[in-house]
């Protein structure tokens, strides 16, 4: 008599959870009172005539109510004014959102179940995890730790696994490795005048002039900065306070290449500052260097 093959217990085998993807802001996070407040804080500084609403601008891209707002300007004039709007946003805006009512509660249940929670949002890894951390939602969410790649790198054959150790080591780049020390900064009482003349007499390279840092009196913590044009035009007797933008996008020394590559694309600057937790400027990141990075 054949023997009977033997059955798989499957009743008692408990099925793995789902993951759960969330979007951030407008799903988790209500960004509106943050995105009305640098709306209108650029719509007064371009000195923009409306009077409508605002609230129908939350939600579609930047680039489309630019165009809106401005429909007879410049292309180089609706760049500026979402790189300004975004700037605003980046650093102040958002500390003006707030957490749907419930929506913690129900990440923390989720999260005692055994759910493993993730986030889905455009922006920079850095900036997603300062909202969640500053809204006590970060040790909710699951991450993938290192350990854990190399882990998964071993199932892969040699070849696959060089060529994913090599792609992970060129995103794990940050900006101290890659940034320069070839910079301009005046401090803020500087005169407009002196400043230029300084510089044409300087010598220097003339990438590393398309922006000035303007810096405190310690000569490090980064106030604004100034556009070599703007300066070119300002009034001699005008102090660089009196000319410079503030507040100043700039990346953090830990910012990885994604990161930074992203932020170029974003603003479209020739070069970006790089500073510590204390806003002092470290050095800078030139966009044709990022560039070369990719290319490699």
């Amino acid at each position: 008599m054949a023997r009977r093959a033997p059955l798989c217990e499957t009743e008692n085998v408990s099925t793995p959870l789902p993951a759960l993807i969330f979007d951030l802001d407008g799903t988790l996070t209500d960004s509106k009172p943050g995105i009305l407040g640098c709306l209108r804080k650029v719509i007064e500084a371009y000195q923009i005539s409306y009077s409508g609403p605002l609230d129908r601008f939350v939600g579609p891209p930047v680039e489309e109510w630019t165009v809106e707002l401005m429909p007879q300007a410049s292309e180089e004039a609706r760049v500026a004014l979402a790189r300004d709007y975004r700037a605003c946003y980046d650093r102040e805006g958002w500390k003006n959102n707030s957490v749907f009512p419930g929506v913690r509660e129900m990440l923390t249940q989720l999260h005692r179940q055994g759910f493993p929670l993730y986030v889905c949002t455009s922006k920079q890894h850095r900036f997603a995890v300062r909202i969640l951390e500053a809204f006590e939602l970060a040790g909710l969410f699951t991450v993938l730790p290192h350990d854990d790649v190399t882990e998964l790198m071993a199932f892969l054959s040699k070849e696959q696994a060089e060529r994913v150790r090599n792609i992970l080591s060129q995103r794990e780049i940050q900006a101290r490795n890659i940034m320069s020390s070839d910079y301009v900064v005046a401090q803020k009482s500087d005169k407009a005048g002196d400043v230029l003349t300084a510089i044409r007499g300087s010598g220097r390279d003339p990438k590393s002039i398309s922006y000035i840092y303007v810096v405190n009196g310690d000569g490090k913590t980064l106030l604004g900065v100034v556009d070599l044009r703007d300066l070119v035009l300002a009034q001699e007797h005008l102090t660089m306070s009196d000319v410079m933008v503030s507040p100043v996008v700039s990346a953090e020394e830990d910012d990885v290449q994604d990161d930074l590559v992203e932020m170029f694309v974003k603003y479209q600057y020739h070069m970006i500052p790089v500073v510590d937790r204390n806003d002092r400027i470290l050095g800078v990141l030139y966009h044709n260097d990022i560039d070369n990075l990719i290319s490699q």
